[in-house]
């Protein structure tokens, strides 16, 4: 008799994306960087793994946790209050109601309410 197997999971689909917008009326592409950290002596900003908006909030997932900007992208802080010091990459980040709830590649699953960022 053949046995049936079923598999659950959970399936990521991650794009790395540059932090740029595009400007408005033209055909260019404007770097947003401002405030992220520069990662080593050659000039390198950090690999934006996931990005995702909440209201007027801007979220970016790096390989140096999440970054916020209220301003269109045109300054980032860092939003790392809780999170390991080793930070590993910030993969997808996701809304409900209440909380920005943010999925690490190797350091788990974190949650932070909305009204405190």
């Amino acid at each position: 008799m053949m046995q049936k197997q079923i598999f659950r999971g959970i399936i990521i689909l991650t794009i790395i994306v540059c932090s740029c917008k595009k400007e408005t009326n033209t055909s260019t592409w404007v770097a947003i960087n401002t405030g992220f950290p520069v990662t080593d002596t050659y000039g390198d900003l950090p690999y934006v793994y996931s990005m995702a908006i909440s209201g007027n909030s801007m979220f970016a997932g790096t390989d140096h946790g999440v970054y916020l900007s209220s301003n269109n992208g045109n300054s980032w802080k860092a939003m790392n209050t809780g999170l390991p010091s080793y930070t590993s990459a910030v993969i997808c980040i996701v809304f409900d109601k209440t909380y920005a709830y943010i999925g690490t590649g190797g350091n788990g699953v974190y949650k932070q309410l909305l009204s405190a960022l």
